[in-house]
């Protein structure tokens, strides 16, 4: 029952499967479920590839692939394309380790931002059509071992190098693509934890090289970005005051029926005295 716990919080870390409320989360259990992480990429794969076997059953090929895309976006969450969008836009414009932060920071999406989202999307997209008109087969082994080794890579280091939970390490260090680099930069937001990125995914502006060899010494020879999270404040009618940093975007949604009637302030100066919206 314990291993089974821990692959629920890893499947419900990396998806948006619904999770039932017994298995809970916590920072520590997702550290042991770290062994499940390949398991769940496979899951992510076999599902993504069953989603195109059955579109091939109505469609032809470049619908059906569309499809299995789409699926795949759907069950996680997009996150992965988030953070690429938010990389090509801050490498695209900024032109120094601060700028690109604070243009990534920015929750609207750029001209490089899209661009990088088009163009990748069509190199996929293109990928699996070519490989399906050589045989499904090859098209579903794709999906299958891209999805595993990109998760798979926690436990390999964890088989090379000395575990140690959390709340005890010093430097904690992020496998996988952009997007998994901005969760893990705000999970450990107001930690003062260092975090050390190689790359997993499909792009990885914003990680190191993924090599399992020296990397302590890799760790120790790297040159350390600050980060400085905006704070936003919020007061609503009533008095109550709400304060909540942000890595890549802070959001504020209405409650209610009616749209909301917010006035907006940067560093204490007024920009703008009435917004009619339902969220921004």
């Amino acid at each position: 029952m314990r291993e089974l716990r821990r692959f629920l919080v890893a499947l419900g870390y990396f998806t948006r499967l619904p999770i039932p409320a017994w298995v809970g989360w916590s920072v520590e259990e997702l550290d042991r479920a770290a062994r499940y992480f390949a398991l769940v990429g496979a899951v992510v794969g076999v599902f993504c590839a069953g989603v195109l076997w059955l579109a091939l059953h109505w469609w032809a090929v470049p619908v059906a692939v569309a499809v299995s895309m789409l699926a795949s976006v759907m069950l996680t969450g997009a996150f992965h394309e988030d953070g690429l969008a938010d990389s090509a836009d801050g490498f695209g414009g900024g032109y120094t380790a601060e700028r690109v932060l604070e243009i990534m920071r920015d929750s609207r999406i750029g001209s490089f931002g899209a661009l990088a989202l088009v163009l990748v999307s069509l190199l996929k997209f293109a990928v699996l059509c070519a490989l399906v008109d050589a045989g499904w087969g090859r098209a579903a082994a794709a999906l299958v071992c891209a999805h595993v080794l990109a998760r798979a890579a926690a436990a390999e280091l964890s088989d090379t190098y000395e575990w140690e939970a959390l709340e005890r390490a010093d430097i904690a260090v992020a496998l996988g693509g952009d997007g998994f680099m901005l969760q893990t930069l705000r999970r450990f937001m107001n930690t003062q934890k260092t975090i050390y990125g190689m790359n997993r995914g499909s792009v990885g502006f914003l990680m190191n090289e993924y090599r399992e060899n020296n990397l302590r010494k890799r760790i120790a020879d790297s040159r350390a970005s600050i980060i400085h999270p905006p704070l936003m404040n919020a007061t609503n009618v009533h008095g109550d005051e709400f304060s909540a940093h942000a890595i890549n975007e802070v959001s504020l949604l209405r409650e209610t029926s009616q749209v909301a009637k917010l006035r907006i302030l940067i560093n204490g100066h007024e920009r703008l005295p009435e917004l009619i919206t339902d969220g921004v």
